[in-house]
């Protein structure tokens, strides 16, 4: 492990010491929110590591291992998450913007409430991922892997989703303008109450469809322009 310009010396140094003396010393020191800007930790090892509160800006988390770590309203802001291992990783109201999560394993990760502003989200794993609600304005997800996850309220505005798999995704009351969908896989979304302006659609897969409610018969078109007329119909 590396120390950058501005992390907490400290602080990495008792992570140098490993996960589980890590987490032992937030348990007994819950006020601390740790600094580790700019710290060095390509390919650790940090399976489970508890980084909630911590500022991670600008580190280097490249090809780490951090299954089902809890990264709760951290701060990742251009951080390097490329090829990271973020399983099942808890990053609720975390701080992505300009982050680097290419290729980046978020399989079932709780992205929910999170700022993912011009985040790089490339061939990402989001497979059954949770995105309620978060920032993805001008976010790079080309040819990710978004299927079934839950983008409920997220904001995709002028987001690159061309060649992505959202198939089966939860986009319910999601915001999509000026949004990048070109040969985009979005078969069987479940698109009540979405917010569809200008979108790029060339060769996008559009079938199945669903614009009603959960509790509701299901009813299902083949257009995701033509899916919110209908809905404004329905609804009005």
């Amino acid at each position: 492990m590396g120390i950058g310009h501005m992390a907490n010396k400290k602080h990495l140094e008792i992570l140098s010491k490993g996960v589980r003396y890590w987490n032992q010393w937030r348990e007994t020191n819950p006020k601390i929110k740790p600094n580790l800007t700019k710290a060095l930790l390509k390919g650790e090892n940090l399976i489970g590591v508890n980084f909630e509160s911590t500022n991670l800006s600008e580190a280097d988390l490249s090809w780490t291992k951090m299954k089902r770590a809890n990264l709760r309203n951290s701060k990742l802001y251009n951080a390097n998450l490329h090829k990271a291992d973020l399983r099942e990783a808890v990053l609720f109201r975390s701080y992505l913007e300009s982050a680097d999560l290419s290729n980046a394993n978020l399989r079932e990760a709780n992205i929910n409430d999170s700022d993912l502003i011009y985040a790089n989200l490339s061939n990402a794993n989001l497979i059954e991922a949770g995105l309620q609600g978060s920032l993805l304005l001008g976010a790079n997800l080309k040819k990710a892997r978004i299927d079934k996850a839950d983008l409920k309220w997220s904001d995709l505005t002028d987001a690159d989703l061309s060649h992505s798999n959202l198939s089966g995704a939860e986009l319910e009351y999601a915001t999509l303008v000026e949004t990048c969908l070109i040969n985009a896989n979005l078969t069987g979304c479940s698109i009540y109450g979405i917010s569809a302006w200008n979108l790029e659609l060339e060769g996008a897969k559009q079938t199945g469809l669903i614009i009603t409610e959960e509790d509701e018969p299901i009813i299902t078109v083949d257009n995701l322009e033509v899916a919110q007329f209908i809905y404004l119909l329905l609804n009005n």
